[in-house]
């Protein structure tokens, strides 16, 4: 035989063929294994491929339009012949009417989006993008998981355990007496009430209480996109994820420098669904790969029937995430030096942060956050500088801070160390550089300027602060912070005009990359000043005491009652230790809970501090039915100071009790 000769022919008459189709044969050998791929040659209607077999055996022929894939070929319905070849040459003829043809037009599916951490930029690695299949996986569900699944997605029906909003709640419709199937002779109780609440879709809770198993497994299959909420519940999903879905990667995008991510796939007009995506984001640091968004579980994270183009935002929580650094631009020309703020508040949130000549400096909000919230513990001072101000002839800053307007200014010295990427080849390894605390001519505790020719990168906080201000050990009250500029000598600029830049306040949030600032600044002696509230103490929650009837309860804590209408009295103090003339308690809660199973019985808040506070409860409204019963008592403080990035998780506070409830 000679290797050469092409020994399977194939021609095609294409029916009604009005529009350009890039039409392929698909030669595959006995085991599946693709042998060739061929384009046909089309003239007129009438098409024309030729393929060399070179051994003896049974093989399969598909026709189909252009697949990058083949594991995605029937998805594009190919028209498929199975043959048998023994040294003859084989001639094999398709007629193509349009309703097949029609199946081979592809249309771009436009997959786009955003990922980030913490507000910045995620862009180096990349997105693959998976289509999810969960239709197939109830087909293999047994009959007995299948019964606690219905059982399972039926009791969060009627007895929703989270609330409107997360998933959205059936809405009851005009009651109609049930009609169950003639072979069905036990009727249910439970939800007989309930039977026309509307789940979705025309679907009633009534059509999953009457359906038998297999009736309810094929109402999955063919409204899965109606169920997706309670089949991702955690109480649920455990039962049928050793069943289901599949996943095929249909894509991989490359991040861009702003977190962006673009690819198109090309999907058969043929498919009416609109895919179910999900996400995976890797990143490849020092030779290393690594996934560092791939939540669990899959259903609670697949973007369900998404549209073309559509921008999917991503938020990875990986610590070790590798972010790009952002370059929002003030609305200014200027060259510039730019404090932003304490870690993600900004000078402009902090009341009277910046004040001018002429302005009265003893505001009773002077340094809080929003006008009432202190600041403590670790913070990170965060800045920006002109991408030329090194270009100028500036190159070190120095923080500095003291009580109140007058004393002597102490310097902030703790170290400050910030990472960027460095290509070598093709692959990309993290460097770090100290920016400080350096001594330049003399001069002690001063910080570089980075250089901004380097690719900056975050990881974590400290990648992100200019300086560390550890504020545990000062006394409280208003502080201000000096922030000075040198030259490349260590000499001190005492008039930054004189090296041609300014200083300048962010006076709100960015809005589509530009920041608004405020140009025109309080400049003494080359620096300005900020003024910030410190305030260390922590909340205090304390049960003081419950009384029976004005008589304090011994250690046990035993109430025995005559009448239910009998009063209990809890004393309590939940305050900030400063709460005047600003109180800086953010809010109390005390709960009350009732038995073995904790019920919530009584819940008592406020947003202001309060001491030896009396809370009276009268037995029945704790008691109900019952006659005796144990309860505790649970009292949480939170305070409103911050750290820059949110309140002060070490500065709440919380205290317990319990007493018992008998008849006499």
């Amino acid at each position: 035989m000679e290797k050469s000769r092409k020994n399977l022919v194939v021609s095609l008459n294409i029916h009604e063929m009005e529009e350009k189709v890039d039409i392929y044969g698909y030669l595959f050998d006995k085991f599946g294994k693709l042998i060739s791929k061929k384009k046909i040659v089309i003239k007129g209607n009438i098409g024309r491929v030729e393929f060399p077999i070179r051994k003896i055996g049974k093989y399969t022929l598909k026709i189909a339009g252009d697949v990058e894939k083949i594991g995605e070929l029937e998805k594009h319905k190919p028209l498929t012949e199975s043959f048998y070849y023994y040294e003859k040459p084989i001639h094999l003829h398709f007629d193509i009417p349009k309703i097949v043809w029609i199946c081979w037009l592809r249309f771009p599916y436009v997959i786009k989006g955003f990922v980030k951490k913490d507000g910045y930029p995620v862009c180096i690695g990349e997105v693959e993008i998976y289509e999810v299949d969960y239709r197939a996986c109830f087909l293999r569900i047994p009959e007995n998981v299948l019964e606690r699944l219905k059982k399972s997605i039926i009791d969060e029906i009627v007895h929703p355990r989270f609330p409107c909003g997360i998933i959205p709640c059936p809405q009851p419709e005009v009651p109609k007496p049930p009609v169950p199937p003639e072979d069905f002779t036990e009727p249910i109780q439970p939800y007989k009430n309930l039977l026309n609440l509307s789940v979705g879709n025309n679907i009633k809770l009534i059509d999953i209480v009457y359906s038998p198993v297999e009736n309810f497994r094929r109402l999955l299959v063919e409204n899965v996109h109606t169920f997706k909420y309670f089949l991702c519940l955690p109480w649920i999903y455990p039962i049928w994820f050793p069943y289901c879905y599949k996943m095929d990667k249909i894509a991989t995008a490359k991040l861009n420098s702003d977190g962006s991510f673009q690819t198109v796939v090309w999907i058969s007009i043929c498919n009416k669904d609109k895919p179910d995506l999900y996400f995976k984001v890797k990143q490849k640091i020092n030779n290393v790969e690594k996934i560092i968004y791939s939540p669990k579980p899959v259903p609670c994270f697949t973007h369900w029937n998404h549209p073309s183009g559509k921008e999917v935002y991503i938020n990875v929580t990986d610590p070790q995430a590798v972010l790009c650094t952002p370059h929002p631009q003030p609305d200014i020309e200027d060259i510039y030096v730019m404090p932003l703020g304490i870690g993600w508040d900004g000078w402009h949130q902090i009341s009277h942060a910046h004040l001018k000549t002429g302005h009265i400096t003893d505001f009773i909000d002077t340094g809080l956050y929003d006008g009432e919230a202190p600041y403590g513990k670790e913070l990170d001072i965060q800045m920006q500088f002109h991408e030329n101000l090194r270009n100028k002839g500036v190159r070190y800053y120095r923080w500095s801070y003291r009580k109140g307007e007058t004393g002597q200014w102490k310097n902030i010295n703790s170290k400050v160390v910030h990472r960027y990427l460095e290509p070598i080849g093709t692959d990309l390894f993290i460097n770090t550089k100290v920016l400080g605390p350096f001594t330049v001519n003399g001069n002690p505790d001063l910080f570089e300027i980075p250089d901004p020719d380097l690719d900056w990168v975050i990881i974590n906080r400290g990648d992100r602060r200019f300086a560390y201000w550890e504020t545990e050990d000062l006394e409280d009250g208003v502080y201000q912070l000096r922030l000075e500029v040198f030259d490349q000598n260590g000499k001190k600029i005492t008039d930054p005009s004189s090296k041609g830049f300014k200083f300048i306040l962010p006076t709100g949030n960015e809005i589509n990359g530009v920041i608004p600032v405020d140009d025109n600044l309080k400049v003494i002696d080359g620096s300005i000043i900020l003024n910030i509230h410190i305030n260390n103490k922590k909340t205090v929650a304390d049960i003081k005491g419950i009384r029976f009837n004005g008589q304090t309860l011994d250690q046990c804590q035993f109430v025995e009652y005559s009448s239910k209408n009998e009063i209990l009295t809890i004393t309590y103090t939940a305050k900030h230790p400063v709460h005047t003339p600003v109180d800086f308690l953010r809010s109390y809660v005390l709960k009350i809970r009732k038995g073995i199973n904790g019920t919530l019985v009584k819940n008592v808040s406020a947003n202001y501090s309060v001491e030896n506070e009396n809370l009276n409860i009268a037995l029945s409204e704790i008691l109900g039915n019952d006659d005796r019963c144990s309860y505790s008592i649970q009292l949480h403080t939170y305070p409103k100071t911050r750290n820059g990035y949110s309140t002060i998780r070490e500065y709440e506070d919380h205290d317990i009790s319990s007493f018992a409830v008998v008849p006499k």
